[in-house]
């Protein structure tokens, strides 16, 4: 089957005069040759054995199709081998023999050699981790690897007996930019899916489907600039994160925790499970929608200073301006009337404060929003928590 041939078969001397061959499409092979096939047809074989004690097995085989290669498929510039082993000694014979392997066939695409070696085989807890671009590269660290000396890109050790919590934080607006995870789109399947998923899903609430607002055919065209307004901001960011979550939970990585900042907070729900996607990205674009509606004039602005010395800087516009992050000990994000923060930046500017405006429509958490308490229809009235 492998090398496509017909062999003649052992013993054979004279068809049986009660079999009629010649009305049949069967006949006893009795020369090497070529096995042909019909163009798209599959070469199939059944192997029998009957022993003498008792042997009774019938088997069917068939060859692999053959597999037409994506030409939409971009190639990473690097792979990752994984190896494992019960035991150090079988971890080094499995290294020697994937080096021999790839020797071998030098013919073998290294990311199908890294897929399988990931996906095909069983962790054990002695692990070999080796990053190459290039097949010649991966047999050059395996080799070196075996003189334990310490190699750029190869990693080896065991893991620990319990595993770290893992925790998943998604991102608010601001973070939001064209093409973004445009790679993994076109290379990682599962995320792909997801993100697809979320456009299809979005369809009903959205006037441009939101692939295209995040990647748009040309990048000056007009659907690349609505990624910044919060109709489509939103659930641009929630589909991206969603997708990304998934992708890693493909991997083998689940957090125990989710956290979310603004529109985080609704992925991380639907994450937790706490929504369903359906759910989760009708509240993200009613909810973008609304905001959507909302005067402009407003801004939000990150900046470089510890809380008190904010606190101090707006205290005069404190009906306009209010703080609407504390992401670190001076990573401060104040939001508000565009006069007033404009004022304050200057203010700051003179102080020798950095300041960073954020790619956003609208001035988010702060005292512009107030006209949306009073949105009190629900959105999701199936909805069971």
């Amino acid at each position: 089957l492998k090398k496509q041939k017909l062999v003649p078969s052992l013993h054979f001397n004279q068809p049986n005069p009660h079999i009629d061959f010649e009305n049949s499409p069967f006949y006893v092979n009795t020369e090497f040759k070529d096995w042909e096939v019909f163009e798209g047809q599959t070469r199939q074989a059944a192997v029998s054995s009957f022993g003498f004690s008792g042997t009774n097995a019938h088997v069917v085989i068939e060859e692999v199709p053959s597999q037409v290669k994506s030409q939409n498929v971009v190639e990473r510039p690097i792979h990752l081998l994984t190896l494992s082993a019960k035991t150090e000694k079988a971890l080094e014979d499995l290294v020697s023999s994937y080096q021999n392997y790839l020797e071998t066939n030098p013919e073998l695409a290294l990311a199908d050699v890294c897929y399988t070696a990931s996906t095909g085989r069983a962790h054990f807890n002695h692990r070999l981790g080796v990053i190459a671009s290039e097949p010649k590269e991966l047999i050059e660290k395996l080799l070196e690897w075996k003189t334990q000396e310490e190699l750029v890109g190869v990693f080896s050790g065991q893991p620990n007996r319990e595993s770290p919590k893992i925790a998943f934080l998604f991102t608010g607006q601001g973070s939001q930019y064209v093409n973004m995870g445009r790679q993994l789109y076109e290379k990682a399947p599962t995320f792909r899916q997801a993100l697809e998923e979320c456009n299809q899903i979005l369809q009903p609430y959205l006037e441009v489907p939101i692939l295209e607002i995040i990647y748009p055919k040309d990048a000056q065209k007009s659907t690349s600039n609505l990624l910044d307004q919060t109709a489509y901001t939103q659930p641009a960011i929630f589909a991206i994160e969603y997708a990304l979550a998934k992708l890693w939970e493909s991997w083998g990585v689940r957090p125990d925790i989710v956290m979310g900042h603004s529109v985080g907070e609704y992925v991380a729900a639907t994450v937790a499970g706490v929504f369903s996607l359906e759910d989760g990205l009708k509240l993200i674009a009613m909810r973008g929608q609304l905001m959507q509606k909302l005067p402009s004039g407003g801004q939000m602005v990150s900046v470089m200073a510890s809380e008190s010395q904010v606190i101090e800087a707006i205290e005069e516009y404190s009906s306009q301006v209010t703080i609407a992050a504390i992401n670190g000990p001076e990573s401060i994000v104040i939001s508000g009337n565009s006069g007033a923060i404009t004022t304050i930046c200057d203010i700051l500017k003179n102080m020798v404060i950095k300041t960073k405006q954020l790619q956003v429509s609208h001035a988010f958490h702060s005292p512009l929003m107030d006209v949306m308490e009073r949105y009190t229809p629900p959105v999701l009235p199936s909805m069971h928590l």
